[in-house]
Protein backbone atom coordinates (compact mmCIF):
# COMPACT_ATOMS: atom_id res chain seq x y z
CA UNK A 1 0.00 0.00 0.00
CA UNK A 2 1.57 3.37 -1.04
CA UNK A 3 0.65 6.76 -0.03
CA UNK A 4 1.92 9.99 -0.57
CA UNK A 5 4.81 11.64 1.34
CA UNK A 6 4.22 15.20 2.26
CA UNK A 7 5.73 17.59 3.72
CA UNK A 8 4.28 20.50 6.14
CA UNK A 9 3.03 22.46 2.87
CA UNK A 10 0.77 19.68 1.61
CA UNK A 11 2.89 18.95 -1.45
CA UNK A 12 4.53 15.34 -2.85
CA UNK A 13 8.09 14.87 -1.67
CA UNK A 14 7.92 10.91 -2.44
CA UNK A 15 5.93 7.61 -1.59
CA UNK A 16 5.25 5.72 1.59
CA UNK A 17 4.43 2.34 1.50
CA UNK A 18 2.34 1.01 4.54
CA UNK A 19 2.42 -2.04 6.01
CA UNK A 20 -0.25 -4.19 4.33
CA UNK A 21 -0.62 -6.01 7.99
CA UNK A 22 -1.44 -3.17 9.94
CA UNK A 23 -3.35 -1.31 7.44
CA UNK A 24 -5.10 -3.26 4.89
CA UNK A 25 -6.25 -5.76 7.27
CA UNK A 26 -10.62 -5.95 7.73
CA UNK A 27 -11.50 -4.31 10.96
CA UNK A 28 -12.46 -6.52 13.67
CA UNK A 29 -15.53 -4.85 15.04
CA UNK A 30 -15.40 -6.76 18.70
CA UNK A 31 -11.93 -6.69 19.24
CA UNK A 32 -12.29 -2.31 18.48
CA UNK A 33 -15.12 -2.62 21.06
CA UNK A 34 -13.25 -4.36 24.06
CA UNK A 35 -10.37 -2.01 23.75
CA UNK A 36 -12.60 1.32 23.73
CA UNK A 37 -14.64 -0.11 26.50
CA UNK A 38 -11.42 -1.11 28.70
CA UNK A 39 -10.01 2.49 27.65
CA UNK A 40 -12.84 4.40 29.01
CA UNK A 41 -13.38 2.17 32.00
CA UNK A 42 -9.54 2.68 32.76
CA UNK A 43 -10.58 5.94 32.78
CA UNK A 44 -12.46 6.12 35.70
CA UNK A 45 -11.37 6.89 39.28
CA UNK A 46 -14.10 4.58 40.81
CA UNK A 47 -13.98 7.22 44.35
CA UNK A 48 -17.47 7.96 44.52
CA UNK A 49 -18.71 7.13 48.22
CA UNK A 50 -21.62 8.04 50.18
CA UNK A 51 -22.28 7.72 54.01
CA UNK A 52 -24.70 4.71 55.39
CA UNK A 53 -26.44 5.50 58.53
CA UNK A 54 -23.48 4.01 60.44
CA UNK A 55 -21.14 6.84 59.05
CA UNK A 56 -23.09 9.98 59.29
CA UNK A 57 -22.44 12.20 62.54
CA UNK A 58 -25.85 12.07 64.85
CA UNK A 59 -26.70 10.61 68.42
CA UNK A 60 -27.65 6.98 68.55
CA UNK A 61 -30.20 7.98 71.18
CA UNK A 62 -34.02 7.58 69.88
CA UNK A 63 -35.43 11.66 69.86
CA UNK A 64 -38.16 11.15 71.79
CA UNK A 65 -40.89 8.12 73.29
CA UNK A 66 -41.98 5.13 70.87
CA UNK A 67 -45.80 6.16 72.03
CA UNK A 68 -47.92 8.66 73.04
CA UNK A 69 -46.49 12.03 71.37
CA UNK A 70 -48.58 11.51 68.19
CA UNK A 71 -45.57 11.61 66.27
CA UNK A 72 -44.11 8.91 64.00
CA UNK A 73 -42.43 6.77 65.74
CA UNK A 74 -38.41 6.90 65.20
CA UNK A 75 -35.18 4.77 66.42
CA UNK A 76 -32.41 7.44 65.36
CA UNK A 77 -31.76 10.85 63.72
CA UNK A 78 -29.46 8.76 61.17
CA UNK A 79 -32.16 7.00 59.41
CA UNK A 80 -32.17 7.11 55.80
CA UNK A 81 -35.47 9.18 56.05
CA UNK A 82 -34.10 12.05 57.62
CA UNK A 83 -32.66 15.23 56.07
CA UNK A 84 -28.88 14.21 57.04
CA UNK A 85 -29.33 10.64 57.60
CA UNK A 86 -27.46 8.11 55.44
CA UNK A 87 -27.88 7.18 52.42
CA UNK A 88 -29.15 3.28 50.86
CA UNK A 89 -26.80 1.48 49.07
CA UNK A 90 -25.27 4.43 48.46
CA UNK A 91 -21.99 3.69 46.18
CA UNK A 92 -18.84 2.94 47.81
CA UNK A 93 -15.39 3.02 46.15
CA UNK A 94 -14.13 0.66 43.47
CA UNK A 95 -11.82 -0.04 40.82
CA UNK A 96 -13.12 0.02 37.30
CA UNK A 97 -10.15 -1.75 35.46
CA UNK A 98 -10.40 -3.93 32.78
CA UNK A 99 -7.46 -5.48 31.32
CA UNK A 100 -6.71 -6.34 28.17
CA UNK A 101 -4.03 -8.72 26.18
CA UNK A 102 -0.65 -7.27 24.36
CA UNK A 103 -2.93 -9.25 21.50
CA UNK A 104 -6.41 -7.70 21.81
CA UNK A 105 -4.78 -4.40 21.96
CA UNK A 106 -2.74 -4.59 19.04
CA UNK A 107 -5.31 -5.95 17.35
CA UNK A 108 -7.41 -3.40 18.15
CA UNK A 109 -5.05 -0.82 16.94
CA UNK A 110 -4.67 -2.85 13.50
CA UNK A 111 -8.30 -3.05 12.84
CA UNK A 112 -8.74 0.87 13.69
CA UNK A 113 -5.54 1.99 11.62
CA UNK A 114 -7.28 -0.37 8.75
CA UNK A 115 -10.31 1.42 9.10
CA UNK A 116 -8.51 5.00 8.69
CA UNK A 117 -6.57 3.84 5.49
CA UNK A 118 -9.52 2.51 3.73
CA UNK A 119 -11.43 6.00 4.55
CA UNK A 120 -7.90 7.33 2.86
CA UNK A 121 -7.71 9.32 6.38
CA UNK A 122 -3.94 8.39 7.04
CA UNK A 123 -1.24 10.90 6.14
CA UNK A 124 2.32 10.94 6.73
CA UNK A 125 4.74 14.03 6.84
CA UNK A 126 8.66 13.83 6.40
CA UNK A 127 8.99 16.13 9.54
CA UNK A 128 7.48 18.31 11.31
CA UNK A 129 9.80 21.19 12.63
CA UNK A 130 8.25 23.65 14.74
CA UNK A 131 10.91 25.64 16.54
CA UNK A 132 9.11 28.67 17.69
CA UNK A 133 5.90 28.71 20.01
CA UNK A 134 2.94 30.38 18.08
CA UNK A 135 -0.48 28.81 17.53
CA UNK A 136 -0.11 30.24 13.99
CA UNK A 137 2.64 27.77 13.48
CA UNK A 138 0.62 24.64 13.89
CA UNK A 139 -2.58 26.23 11.99
CA UNK A 140 -0.62 26.96 9.34
CA UNK A 141 -0.11 22.95 8.79
CA UNK A 142 -3.56 22.44 9.23
CA UNK A 143 -4.93 24.65 6.70
CA UNK A 144 -2.48 23.10 3.82
CA UNK A 145 -3.17 19.98 4.38
CA UNK A 146 -7.21 20.79 5.06
CA UNK A 147 -6.98 19.04 8.62
CA UNK A 148 -10.37 19.29 10.33
CA UNK A 149 -10.21 16.98 13.36
CA UNK A 150 -6.33 15.56 13.44
CA UNK A 151 -4.30 13.45 15.82
CA UNK A 152 -1.24 13.91 15.21
CA UNK A 153 1.24 10.88 16.09
CA UNK A 154 5.19 12.28 16.41
CA UNK A 155 8.05 10.44 17.11
CA UNK A 156 9.30 13.46 19.19
CA UNK A 157 6.78 15.55 20.17
CA UNK A 158 8.50 18.85 21.01
CA UNK A 159 7.39 21.17 23.94
CA UNK A 160 7.59 24.12 20.83
CA UNK A 161 4.78 21.89 18.79
CA UNK A 162 2.87 21.35 22.04
CA UNK A 163 2.45 24.54 23.21
CA UNK A 164 1.68 25.63 19.79
CA UNK A 165 -0.68 23.64 19.40
CA UNK A 166 -2.78 23.48 22.74
CA UNK A 167 -5.17 26.45 21.70
CA UNK A 168 -6.38 24.73 19.06
CA UNK A 169 -9.85 22.85 19.13
CA UNK A 170 -9.59 19.40 18.34
CA UNK A 171 -6.36 19.24 18.11
CA UNK A 172 -4.29 16.47 19.73
CA UNK A 173 -1.00 14.65 19.51
CA UNK A 174 0.52 11.76 21.21
CA UNK A 175 3.79 9.19 20.88
CA UNK A 176 3.42 5.94 18.63
CA UNK A 177 4.11 4.03 21.89
CA UNK A 178 1.01 5.35 23.28
CA UNK A 179 -1.34 5.74 20.45
CA UNK A 180 -4.53 3.20 20.55
CA UNK A 181 -7.29 2.53 18.71
CA UNK A 182 -9.47 5.10 20.55
CA UNK A 183 -7.55 7.79 19.98
CA UNK A 184 -7.66 6.74 16.52
CA UNK A 185 -11.24 6.53 16.12
CA UNK A 186 -11.80 9.57 17.78
CA UNK A 187 -10.52 11.59 15.16
CA UNK A 188 -10.95 12.43 11.74
CA UNK A 189 -7.38 12.31 10.35
CA UNK A 190 -4.40 10.76 11.44
CA UNK A 191 -1.39 12.77 10.85
CA UNK A 192 2.14 10.66 11.31
CA UNK A 193 5.75 11.80 10.62
CA UNK A 194 7.90 9.47 9.56
CA UNK A 195 10.03 8.28 11.95
CA UNK A 196 6.58 7.73 13.90
CA UNK A 197 4.67 5.16 11.55
CA UNK A 198 8.35 3.82 11.03
CA UNK A 199 8.39 3.03 14.73
CA UNK A 200 4.90 1.82 14.69
CA UNK A 201 5.19 -0.92 12.08
CA UNK A 202 8.19 -2.19 13.61
CA UNK A 203 6.87 -2.07 17.13
CA UNK A 204 3.70 -4.03 15.73
CA UNK A 205 5.44 -6.85 13.67
CA UNK A 206 7.86 -7.07 16.75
Amino acid sequence: MNINLLNTKGKKIGDFELAEGIFGQVPNENTIYEANKAYLANQRLGTAKAKTRGEVAGSGAKPWRQKGTGRARVGSKRTPVWRGGGVVFGPNPRDYRIDLSKKVKNGALISSLSQKAKEEKIIVLNSINITSIKTKNVAKILLKLGLKKPLFVLEDRSPEFILSSRNIPNLHSTEPENLCAYYVLSHKEIVFDQKAIENLQKRLFG
